[in-house]
């Protein structure tokens, strides 16, 4: 039997303006932890413009999320492109 994929999807917006990069890293290495093996971790940013696209494409690149930076209005709508 075939395992469902699981996505976590989490909207973003200027993540080194607002301190979050430890938040988000600890996010990233928690979902990685987890024992289910089909987990997909899906970004979906405001188009920030702090740096933040920076870290998320090495973030990508490093194979531990999938991203898109686009504007939108707000996280509702993000998390419902990310859906």
């Amino acid at each position: 039997m075939e395992r469902p994929l699981v996505s976590v999807v989490t909207p973003t917006h200027n993540i080194i303006k607002n301190n979050k990069i430890e938040n988000f890293k600890l996010q990233v290495s928690l979902l990685k932890l987890q024992t289910y093996p089909d987990i997909e971790h899906v970004v979906i940013d405001n188009a920030s413009d702090d740096g933040t696209v920076d870290l998320l494409k090495e973030y990508e690149q490093n194979g531990l999320i999938k991203f898109i930076s686009q504007k939108d209005n707000g996280k509702y709508e993000a998390l419902n492109k990310g859906i």
